[in-house]
């Protein structure tokens, strides 16, 4: 990264983050003098520890920075991969600040690394450049869209380097490379390189630098169906829509008890479910539904088919039942009591809950769903462990961290994510399906006890130990650090 970002003779560089001190090693076997690299970082450890630089420590960036006007022609780094909303408030509010006074708005659930890159940026000189290792989420997070969008508008040159195996040695982690070069020299189109392994990226990085400048290169074709050849939108896995519109709840849906005392036969009505408390669990069967019926959950939904029209109970219903039939998706329908049915349910998920999302499978043959809650079908027939396996793929961080980014949070901390957030979510591909129903109903179990490291570690432990068994099998992982400590090893 040093020597693709070259050096010139009065180059002020700057390390936002310099950790153990990679970099300055690596400056220094470049030969830039110590009164030229500044290097700063909040850790107050290995204070007595000899670099070859300018060292501010125990200072926090974001601090540091509001006092200083930039100039720097060269700024390098491996930023912290932590959740603003993890770290200590005395750290996330300099964060957020700084990010607002650049006028972008993000929340607590954006990660550490993108105020630390939009600052850098800030920092530097006309034609000054960057290069930052950055986790996969560069590419696909909603959080970091308006910087993706906006980079090749501050440069001449953009290059996104992507490894497709882990960079960090042990972990699973995806990571790329950014390159920019000619601050306020833009507009241009930013560049995506794949590179097979850790090698092959760093031999791209410095091979011919100077013609790479000049000459622009052709850019290696995109799959159109994902970034990255393990990773795939939920949208390419299942479908997700709004259950049944009744357009009078209050008529169309029925208890058992009023099912039983209006004497309507079981063939004029529909079993569903239409509460998120009702697919509070991995999945849900005729025993689950019948529970669910027995304790006065509303699981009928009134839609006679026209051989019973005539049946006097149904009749006296359609007729005193009290629908508004003014209603617009009712009157709008040619018969305005079949309400329609989404096909093919393979599992319900609420767009509206604490711990969403997770899919609940349908086990129960004809079963449904109201417009309270959202219908998954798959894209093809699997089978029920199959279907786990993707389930615990939404439980995977990557996916939960996705899934946090795209969420609106209302003040009574309910979490409210529609379908089209939902289908733009990644999702690891499982390699196997071996086990997998076992592992999601241990990892939902944790979720909805509010446990969601428990939830997260556990498919974390599914693809790795599962994942092993497959050849060629390359797992790309959000870096997300949860401790102090996991953080020094990550850096």
């Amino acid at each position: 990264m040093v020597q693709c970002l070259g050096d010139s003779a009065d180059a002020k560089w700057l390390e936002p983050c310099f950790g153990k001190g990679i970099f300055i090693r690596a400056l220094s076997s470049l030969g830039v003098e110590q009164d030229r690299i500044t290097a700063i970082d909040i850790d107050r450890e290995n204070a007595n520890r000899s670099y070859t630089a300018q060292i501010i420590r125990g200072a926090d960036f974001f601090q540091w920075s509001s006092s200083v006007n930039g100039g720097f022609d060269r700024i390098i780094g491996n930023p912290p991969y932590v959740r603003i909303r993890d770290l200590p408030l005395d750290l996330q509010t300099p964060a957020l600040t700084s990010l607002a006074e650049s006028n972008h708005k993000i929340d607590r659930t954006a990660n550490y690394w993108l105020p630390f890159l939009v600052r850098s940026i800030e920092l530097l000189s006309q034609d000054g450049s960057l290069s930052f290792v950055l986790p996969a989420a560069w590419e696909y997070s909603n959080y970091a869209r308006f910087i993706r969008h906006e980079i090749g508008k501050l440069f001449s040159r953009v290059e996104v380097h992507r490894s497709l195996k882990p960079l960090f040695s042990g972990k699973q982690e995806g990571s790329i490379v950014l390159i920019c070069e000619g601050f306020c020299q833009g507009p241009c189109t930013p560049i995506r390189y794949e590179h097979r392994n850790l090698k092959t990226l760093c031999d791209g990085l410095i091979a011919n630098k100077d013609s790479r400048r000049h000459d622009k290169p052709k850019p290696k074709r995109r799959k159109t169906r994902s970034p990255f050849p393990n990773i795939a939108q939920a949208s390419e896995i299942f479908t997700i829509r709004i259950g049944a519109v009744t357009g009078d709840s209050h008529f169309f849906l029925l208890t058992e008890h009023q099912r039983r005392e209006l004497g309507l036969p079981v063939e004029s009505l529909v079993r569903t479910v239409s509460r998120a408390s009702q697919i509070r669990r991995p999945e849900i069967g005729r025993r689950k539904w019948q529970d669910l019926c027995n304790t006065g959950g509303r699981v009928w939904l009134f839609r006679p088919p026209e051989k019973l029209v005539g049946n006097p109970a149904v009749q006296a219903y359609l007729a005193e039942g009290g629908c508004d039939r003014s209603r617009y998706k009712i009157r709008s329908r040619t018969v305005w009591h079949q309400t329609p049915l989404p096909p093919n349910a393979d599992g319900f998920m609420t767009g509206m809950s604490r711990f969403s999302p997770w899919i609940c499978l349908n086990r129960m043959k004809g079963l449904t769903a109201t417009n309270t809650l959202y219908i998954v079908s798959f894209h093809r027939r699997l089978t029920v462990e199959e279907k786990a396996s993707w389930c615990l793929s939404l439980m995977h961080p990557l996916a939960r961290d996705a899934a946090s980014s795209a969420r609106r949070v209302y003040g009574d901390g309910l979490q409210k994510l529609e379908p089209n957030d939902i289908a733009s979510i990644p999702l690891v591909i499982p390699r196997t399906s071996a086990d997998a129903l076992e592992a999601y109903r241990e990892a939902l179990a944790d979720l909805l006890k509010g446990n969601s490291e428990g939830c997260e570690r556990t498919a974390e432990y599914w693809f790795k130990n599962q994942a092993r068994g497959a050849s060629d099998a390359i797992l790309s992982d959000h870096p997300r650090p949860d401790s102090e400590q996991a953080h020094k090893e990550l850096r």
